[in-house]
């Protein structure tokens, strides 16, 4: 049985955690004290029922409630009992089991319960006596935005002083706040950087909205009175010298041709207007995502050259951000940005081959990257193939790119878009990286179900960059990913290109080969720069290839630190691995769910 409710005495004197569960705690504690007080009164019901027997002058009833009390053997007496009293008394036995019985039930969820609310009530005053700075410090980690801030600024006075105080937690604004909270973000936070945010991507309006042209139409000034942007990038625009990073996600474009008084870029042009000339001297990081259309025809009723077309589209062109190092581009080539120093390009131009002219693009971006030329990073997603306008031969320049250290690029195979004959390869066959460090080709592929796509070692190859007589790539990564289940590629990779090859990672759910007569670049096995392989997922051929790189390394004495890495592959049996590679330099993981990596023992 639990104990009573203590009284109010008492009450005052409890622990603030045992306060908090009985008073604001879940219901599941009342709950058992009407429980108890229902045993209770069935016990004194029983009672009653066994001092109302026939045979009270009995000798045994004297002794019958010390031996037979609430007990099985005594409750089953019937002796002297009649049978109104019998079945009234296993009513009640039946009825206090049942309740005994939820009590069992109920007592280890209550007392999980009590712990959770222990638990909260001593994180509780835990906060409650963290220093003003590490309580600041552990709000900016909790809240991802300034509604979370607020609400924390409604728990107490000390949090009200912690959330509005700290200048760092009021820093993102972005176009969906009402313009009294932007307005209190940039007084919040003082003289810190601002992370700012055009989030219009669903948005749909013209530039009759945007007040690019006067509409004679009576309803558009309520029109544009309900569009928060226009206010957004008043205030914004203000604070633009404390400008650290800047999003803009943009409106769906539905057409390939700019025309002044449209629909489809109304916020770029808009934005020329207003963002023109901006001294954004905290500027680290720039983000632009389209969508739809690139406006690369010229046919329009305003602008008469591909020239004139950017010069509207890219707003930020004529921006001072010396400190700008990282950008980030979606369906849209980047233009130059005078003064700044790019270091890192993410750019994703997948789009859909009715809404660009694939070779103008790439075009763009070799211009882009040939005016860049402090780039050391860049992440290049695009289709493998793309419609190009006219059928004129295009023929790219070479771009010699001396800074640049890391290549990601990948290549999503679309073999179903007819007409779609220029090839992403063309673009980089362009490049010219000599001090490339690190590589990393990843190949995307619906399907590849002739015997000449299931080889996709030339594939791999036409994807690798010109690196130079003397190559320094030490990182390299291959990533080929089939949807279906049923082709399984092939591939061979040509190591003896790459004589500083240090570390070498090789993703393919299919076989792994090797070409007759291949070698490692010689330097490679003197100078005993190889150190790491891993193979991931690769389901056929693994212990043919293993054996012929061990055996290429071991004619150089090249062998002993090499370590191997295999993820989920498959092979005949670890016992023949680790005759060629020692099991101190042989690790072998097994993919979750994944019982396919040894074939048999």
């Amino acid at each position: 049985m639990a104990d009573r409710p203590q009284d109010s005495n008492n009450q005052a004197t409890a622990p603030f955690e045992e306060k908090r569960v009985v008073d604001y705690g879940h219901p599941i504690k009342p709950g058992m004290d009407l429980l108890i007080s229902e045993l209770k009164s069935l016990e004194r019901a029983i009672s009653r029922i066994q001092d109302r027997k026939d045979g009270q002058t009995s000798p045994d009833f004297h002794n019958f409630r010390p031996e037979h009390y609430l007990s099985k053997a005594g409750l089953m007496q019937r002796d002297n009992c009649s049978f109104e009293q019998f079945s009234e008394l296993m009513r009640a036995n039946f009825e206090m089991n049942s309740l005994a019985f939820l009590l069992e039930v109920l007592r280890p969820a209550t007392r999980a319960m009590q712990m959770q609310e222990v638990a909260r009530a001593k994180l509780g005053q835990l906060l409650h006596g963290l220093p003003q700075e590490l309580l600041s410090e552990t709000l900016h980690y909790a809240c991802s935005d300034v509604f979370d801030l607020i609400k924390f600024s409604h728990v107490n006075r000390r949090f009200r002083q912690a959330a509005l105080g700290v200048t760092s937690l009021w820093s993102r604004v972005s176009s969906d706040m009402s313009t009294e909270l932007v307005r209190l973000c940039i007084e919040r936070s003082g003289n810190a950087s601002l992370h700012v945010v055009f989030n219009e991507g669903a948005k749909k309006y013209s530039c009759f909205d945007l007040g690019n042209i006067q509409s004679d139409d009576p309803k558009s000034d309520k029109i544009e009175a309900r569009l928060k942007v226009k206010d957004f990038t008043v205030e914004v625009a203000k604070s633009s010298t404390r400008w650290k990073s800047i999003e803009f996600h943009m409106p769906y474009s539905v057409e390939r041709v700019l025309y002044y008084d449209g629909t489809s870029h109304s916020l770029y042009l808009w934005l020329t207007g207003e963002l023109r000339n901006l001294d954004l001297s905290r500027l680290e990081s720039l983000s632009i995502k389209h969508q739809g259309c690139l406006p690369d025809r010229s046919d329009g009723d305003f602008v008469s050259s591909k020239e004139g077309v950017f010069s509207l589209m890219h707003f930020y062109a004529s921006w001072e951000a010396p400190k700008l190092r990282s950008l980030s581009f979606t369906a849209l080539i980047p233009a130059p940005i005078q003064g700044a120093s790019i270091e890192e390009l993410t750019l994703d131009i997948r789009a859909d081959p009715d809404e660009m002219d694939f070779s103008v693009a790439l075009q763009d971006l070799l211009g882009f990257l040939a005016a860049t030329p402090s780039l050391h990073t860049l992440v290049l997603r695009s289709y493998y193939r793309g419609y190009k306008d006219g059928d004129q031969p295009l023929l790219f320049s070479p771009v010699v790119l001396e800074n640049l250290k890391s290549l990601t690029l990948t290549v999503d195979e679309e073999p179903e878009i007819p007409g779609g004959d220029f090839l992403f390869t063309s673009f980089v066959a362009s490049l010219r990286i000599p001090n490339l460090i690190s590589l990393a080709v990843r190949i995307i592929a619906e399907d590849i179900s002739s015997e000449e796509q299931r080889d996709v070692t030339e594939l791999v190859n036409s994807l690798i960059p010109d690196l130079g007589v003397n190559p320094r790539l030490e990182n390299l990564s291959v990533f080929v990913y089939v949807y279906d289940d049923e082709d399984k590629p092939t591939m061979s990779i040509p190591l003896e290109k790459y004589p500083s090859l240090q570390s070498l990672e090789i993703s393919l759910d299919g076989k792994l080969s090797v070409t007759p007569g291949s070698t490692l670049h010689p330097k490679m096995k003197k100078s005993r720069s190889l150190k790491q392989i891993t193979l991931d997922d690769c389901a056929f051929g693994v212990e043919e290839w293993i054996s012929w790189i061990v055996g290429e390394l071991r004619r150089g004495g090249n062998l002993e630190q090499l370590k191997v890495v295999l993820k989920g592959c498959e092979f005949t049996s670890e016992r023949s691995l680790m005759e060629l590679i020692s099991p101190g330099r042989l690790e072998i993981e097994q993919h979750a769910g994944d019982g396919r990596n040894i074939m048999s023992e």
